[in-house]
Order: C-alpha cells, then sequence, then structure tokens
C-alpha cells in the first residue's frame, strides 16, 4: 500500500514522497472524524497556449486526461494508467483540472484544493465538487506563466519530471498533503509553423535547447544532438538509423514511404530526406524556424559536364566520401562516411540527397555534418560524382575541390 494515513486529533502529519495518495482529516467545527484516504485519480492540462501532442506514429491524439492513476496506487505507471506528454509556448499560462478519489462519501463536506508545481506554478485555493467518493477540480489558472525560454520536462527520465504537489482540506480540517504528481512539459520557445506533433518532435527539440531564449542558439543546441550520429526517439533506447534493414526494404516498394520524417519516427529508420525533415520540423514544431534561422529543404544532384574528353557527360550519382580514385585502375568504394545510428554501412553512392540550409550554413542531419558554404559541403560528403556518357557508359571523376559540382534544388516541406 502506497498511500499512508495521516494522524489525527492533533498528532503531527507525515508528508507524502513521490505519490499521489494519502489521507485527510475530516473536521467539523473542533471535532475531527476519522481520516480520509485522498487518491489524485486524474490530471489535465489546458490553456490558450496549450499544444495536443500525438505518439511517434501519428495513430494516437493525446487528449486529456494527461494523468491517470486507474488502480489508486498513487503513480501512473501500470497496465491501465495513463501519462502522456503536454507542450505549451513559453510564457503562456497553463490551466490545470483534477479528478480525485476519495475513500468515503463526502457529500455534504466543504473541500477544497492547492497546488505548487514545477517552474513556480501555483494553483490557488479552489472549492472541489463533491459527489459521493469523488471530488472534481474545475478548469483553474495558474498564477504564474511559464517562462521565456525553452523548457524540459519528462517523467521518463528521473530528476527531469514536471511536479505538482497537491494539498486539501475538509471541511474546517488542516491542509494536508495528498501527493506529488509527475508529468511530462515541453515548453516551446514560440508557435510551432508545422501542424506535426509527434512528441519526439518536441522532446529532442526540447531536450536538447532546455532553457534557451535566442533562436540561433537554440538551433545550434539542437543541431548538437545529431553530431554524435545517436539521436533517440522519446521513451527509447535506441538511436535511430540512416539507411538501416528498414529502410532498404521500403526503397524497393512502388511508393517508398521512407523518405519522410513520419516514418522515421513511426519506425526509427529513414533514408536522407527523412532525416533532413526531421531536423527541420523540430525547429518549426519549437516556433524557432524563421527570418535567420529558417530552414530551407535542398535537394542535391551531381551538375553535367558539358564537355569532357569530347563526352557530354549527365549527371548520374553522388560518391559518398570514402571512395578511392587510384592513379590506376578504377574508382572503388572504401570505408563509409559515419551515419545516423548503428549503420556503419550506409549506401556509398545516390542519385540524390537531401540536406537543409539555414542562413548560410548547410546541415546534413543524415550523416550529423555541417559546413559554412555550398563547396566546403560538397568536400565533406562527397568524394566524387557518376556521370553517364551518350553511349551508356558510366564515368566517376573524382571531385573538385575548388568548384561547385552540384545542382542544389530547393524542395518544399512536407505539408
Amino acid at each position: 500500500m502506497k498511500s499512508l494515513r495521516l494522524l489525527l486529533l492533533g498528532l503531527l502529519s507525515l508528508p507524502i514522497f513521490g505519490y499521489s495518495n494519502a489521507s485527510v482529516d475530516m473536521c467539523n467545527d473542533s471535532t475531527c472524524d476519522l481520516s480520509v484516504e485522498v487518491n489524485v485519480e486524474r490530471v489535465s492540462f489546458s490553456g490558450a497556449k496549450y499544444i495536443r501532442l500525438t505518439s511517434d506514429s501519428g495513430t494516437t491524439a493525446y487528449d486529456a486526461p494527461h494523468y491517470i492513476d486507474a488502480n489508486h496506487d498513487g503513480d501512473a505507471i501500470d497496465v491501465m494508467d495513463r501519462n502522456v506528454p503536454v507542450a505549451f509556448v513559453a510564457g503562456s499560462t497553463p490551466r490545470f483540472s483534477a479528478v480525485f478519489r476519495f475513500g468515503a462519501n463526502l457529500d455534504g463536506q466543504t473541500v477544497k484544493v492547492k497546488a505548487t508545481g514545477s517552474e513556480g506554478v501555483v494553483i490557488s485555493e479552489s472549492e472541489v465538487s463533491v459527489s459521493g467518493d469523488t471530488g472534481i477540480m474545475a478548469v483553474t489558472s495558474s498564477s504564474h506563466a511559464f517562462p521565456a525560454s525553452i523548457r524540459y520536462y519528462d517523467h521518463l527520465q528521473t530528476g527531469r519530471e514536471f511536479a505538482l504537489t497537491w494539498h486539501m482540506q475538509i471541511g474546517k480540517g488542516r491542509w494536508s498533503r495528498v501527493g506529488t504528481t509527475r508529468h511530462s512539459v515541453f515548453i516551446t520557445l514560440g508557435t510551432p509553423s508545422t501542424r506535426a506533433r509527434q512528441q519526439s518532435l518536441f522532446a529532442i527539440g526540447c531536450r536538447n535547447a532546455d532553457g534557451q531564449t535566442d533562436p540561433s542558439t537554440a538551433v545550434d543546441a539542437i543541431w548538437a544532438d545529431f553530431t554524435d550520429r545517436q539521436v533517440y526517439r522519446r521513451g527509447t533506447n535506441t538511436p535511430m538509423w540512416y539507411f538501416g534493414p528498414k529502410t532498404i526494404v521500403e526503397e524497393g516498394t512502388v511508393v517508398p514511404m521512407c523518405a519522410t520524417y513520419q516514418y522515421l519516427l513511426a519506425e526509427g529508420d529513414g533514408s536522407c530526406g527523412a532525416w533532413a525533415q526531421l531536423f527541420g520540423e523540430i525547429l518549426q514544431a519549437l516556433g524557432i524556424a524563421s527570418g535567420n534561422t529558417a530552414p530551407i529543404l535542398y535537394g542535391l544532384t551531381p551538375q553535367d559536364i558539358v564537355e569532357w574528353q569530347g563526352w557530354h557527360l549527365a549527371g548520374n550519382g553522388l560518391l559518398v566520401n570514402g571512395w578511392r580514385f587510384p592513379s590506376v585502375g578504377v574508382a572503388a568504394p572504401g570505408p563509409r562516411l559515419p551515419a545516423q545510428g548503428p549503420n556503419g554501412d550506409s549506401p556509398a553512392e545516390f542519385a540524390d540527397h537531401s540536406v537543409v540550409r539555414i542562413g548560410g550554413k548547410i546541415y546534413d542531419p543524415a550523416y550529423g555534418i555541417s559546413t559554412n558554404s555550398l563547396v566546403d559541403y560538397e568536400n565533406a560528403a562527397f568524394a566524387g560524382f557518376e556521370y553517364v556518357r551518350p553511349d551508356g557508359h558510366f564515368v566517376r571523376l573524382r571531385n573538385n575541390p575548388v568548384a561547385q559540382e552540384v545542382t542544389w534544388i530547393v524542395d518544399p516541406w512536407p505539408q
């Protein structure tokens, strides 16, 4: 039993740590009756700048109530329980409602509740509507707004939870702590400019940019998570893949979906297009994708060569860094450029590739590399390029380090 009965008749009450049920003295005038067990059964978040999130598959909407302790054992981690994340825009004021379950019929009793929470949240004293063994706190605004910065709270990480500590008074009894509920709250810097609401977009962004108030530094902080090529979806312990086994299979289908951020978040595996979209969608989800930090999605293909040894060469493929160009013989793949996730053997050649440009900087989320110019990026990413002669023969040429040899085409963001 995770509840703790508060001692009666003037004895000291013992505090509850980490759970959302306890017992409260029920007093009228100067008489205290038996203590009543109280459980915080449900908690819901709302507000003008509340953002409803979804599962990473996009198939489950995380509607209220966001916290349910179905079996009244003081936590929300069991099979029938529920504890889903919410998001808000920085500087907004959250609103809360709650349902309490009593260990006795309290019809006719006056019950009041109040709470304090992370980030200075205060739910002022308010009366609970009582019906039998159930009490309902109507929607109540916090007296304090969220800070004007990106913040990250996740109940899946010990010590990073958004905590609400609840106190209750029954009749004229003393105020007693009835427990602490722990939640996941992601606070974005601005209003999202994307319709995407998958939880990991907000979790990855807020986790890495926690505390940031400037869009540019927030972009840098989020990008840093891509540079070690170990990007995790919320609630998982395996990094997402670039061109892993699922993508390889999906690439062979008639309409492959692996080039979308939706597929990457749902399956944990995706192509370069999916990774480029993921980075941009995170920035848009956090409301930092405008002005100098607006991401532009680019598709890359090799340029044609008008004249090479009397031939017109049509651009056909990008040779990822690692290819060897011997002085005698033909070019051949070497060790691959390291890619996202556990994939040490991503394809050595592509017909095209997707990256993101912000200002003058190029970001390649699939490989976790960034540069400050187009030519620098081509040198960092490509050992050379493949072309096709008019007679159908293939030609592979080494990258020219001082020339731009790739066609950069702006692609639309997914809707």
